[in-house]
Parts: structure tokens; C-alpha cells; sequence
């Protein structure tokens, strides 16, 4: 089965009838399917598995597959901080901040911010959140309002995910626009038409 709704396809025709039930958490159906047919628990079985949010599945798939970092970015966009805690501490992963951006998970953001203590990466993405006063605290933790990231600037993220308040709130906190690098160009294109207003 290929359709839209489920995470695209890179090197397989379509998904199992097996690697769906993982997707949906359909336990007896996923049962049903060993048992009776001896299914193949796939690398994508366990990965859905921390989609479908059910512990049994994921119980079943980790005796014969190992956890990957689809694993913990699937975890992340469940909103289940349980599943994530379970791949920090049983299997070593790192919380990756991108993918509990895009997913609006600031659960797993903070836990990530817990463990690591890296303000001037968490201040960067915090822009993705659109909450104005998340940036603020890390700010007040002494980060720089400039401080590039890999992806530029807090406000070059802002930028790239069209977050208006966020950028109007660092810009009158200082954010430079101008950083001399490709995102200002990025940065310039979404102020213009958004009328935010920059100091001179």
C-alpha cells in the first residue's frame, strides 16, 4: 500500500500489511498477522512502531531489530516523552531539536535542553515554537541573540517557518539581519513583506 497519508517510501514499493498495524497500533491485528502468516517484523516495523504508541508492538519488534534514529525522530513527533526517555537511556540516542520543532513538541525540546544544557542551540530553535517568551528565557540565560546554528540565527529560523511575532520580538531585542552570510538573504525576503519594522 502506498498511500499519501503514510511517511514516503525511499527503497520499497509499498508498506506491509504488518508495517501498517505497526503504523496504527493495531496489536491484534499485528497477532493475527505472526501467527497466522508468520509476517517478517521489518526495520519499519519497529520504526512505525513509535508512531502507533503501542508498547507490545514495539516490545515484539525490538526482540528481532534494533532502534535507529527514525526511531527517535518518530518517538519526538508522538509527543510520547516516554518512548524518547526509553531510547536515551536504554540505547544512548540524542533528542534531536529539529524534528520537536516541526512537530511542536516542547516536551521533548525541554528534556533536551535538560540533558545537555546547550542554551545557544536551544535559544536557535526555540524560534520554531512561535512562543515568544521561550526565547526570552534563554535569553535570559545569556546567549547571544546572534549566535548561529547550523541552519543561521534564531531569526533566520524564524524566517524559514514564517513565525512573524518571533521575528518581530527579536529584531526589537537586537537581532541583526545582516550577518554576512546566505540566510540573511532568506532573513530580508520574509521581513520585507511582513512590514516588520528594523532598527536603523
Amino acid at each position: 500500500m502506498t498511500y499519501s497519508v503514510y511517511p514516503p517510501l525511499h527503497f520499497k514499493k509499498g508498506y506491509t500489511l504488518l508495517e501498517l498495524c505497526c503504523y496504527h497500533g493495531a496489536v491484534d491485528c499485528f497477532k493475527f498477522l505472526r501467527t497466522k502468516f508468520s509476517s517478517e517484523i521489518t526495520q519499519e516495523c519497529l520504526e512505525f512502531s513509535f508512531l502507533g504508541g503501542n508498547q507490545e508492538i514495539m516490545g515484539e519488534c525490538l526482540k528481532y531489530k534494533k532502534p535507529c534514529g527514525y526511531c527517535m525522530d518518530n518517538a519526538i513527533i508522538s509527543h510520547n516523552i516516554d518512548f524518547v526517555t526509553f531510547l536515551v537511556n536504554e540505547y544512548g540516542y540524542k533528542i534531536d531539536v529539529i524534528p520537536c520543532g516541526q512537530s511542536n513538541n516542547l516536551e521533548s525540546f525541554l528534556a533536551y535542553f535538560d540533558q545537555t544544557n546547550n542554551i545557544h542551540r536551544c535559544f536557535a530553535y526555540s524560534a520554531m515554537f512561535e512562543i515568544p517568551s521561550l526565547c526570552e528565557y534563554f535569553l535570559s540565560l545569556g546567549t547571544n541573540i546572534n549566535i548561529m546554528g547550523e541552519f543561521g540565527s534564531a531569526l533566520h529560523i524564524a524566517a524559514k517557518h514564517n513565525c512573524i511575532e518571533i521575528a518581530e520580538f527579536l529584531i526589537s531585542h537586537g537581532a541583526k539581519i545582516n550577518n554576512n552570510n546566505n540566510k540573511s538573504e532568506e532573513a530580508h525576503l520574509f521581513i520585507k513583506p511582513h512590514n516588520i519594522i528594523t532598527k536603523k
